[in-house]
């Protein structure tokens, strides 16, 4: 029988095996350097949310709100207490405001206080 294998030689080059030039050492690749964290960010950027917060807040208050409100006013005003819906709105709002300004001098009156005899305590402090 004949043999169908078809044997091929594989030659070698010396050169590749046994090379006779010295090669110079390999130097590892540095990592890239991240320099965009280093910059500081640009002022539009911190402009926008500076107050992106705010106005997101805003709205999705005022998202809540409004439907409710509107409700409220369109019912009242099918049953002609339209009056009697803005009076009620108005005591609402009133009380609001009129508590807040309440809290509002409450908070300033006594960081004035602490301020003004913390200052006078350093004062007694340093005159020892």
């Amino acid at each position: 029988m004949i043999d169908s294998k078809v044997h091929t030689t594989t030659e070698i080059s010396a050169v590749s095996v046994f090379p006779t030039e010295a090669r110079p050492p390999v130097k590892e690749a540095a990592p890239p350097v991240n320099e965009i964290s280093s910059a500081p960010p640009p002022v539009w950027l911190v402009k926008l949310l500076k107050w992106l917060f705010p106005v997101a807040a805003a709205l999705f208050i005022a998202l809540i709100a409004i439907p409710g409100f509107l409700q409220k006013w369109l019912w009242m005003q099918q049953l002609d207490y339209a009056g009697i819906f803005w009076m009620l709105f108005s005591v609402k709002v009133g009380m609001v405001c009129g508590g807040f300004a309440f809290a509002l001098l409450f908070l300033w009156l006594n960081v004035r206080l602490a301020a003004g005899r913390s200052i006078a305590l350093v004062g007694l402090i340093k005159a020892n």
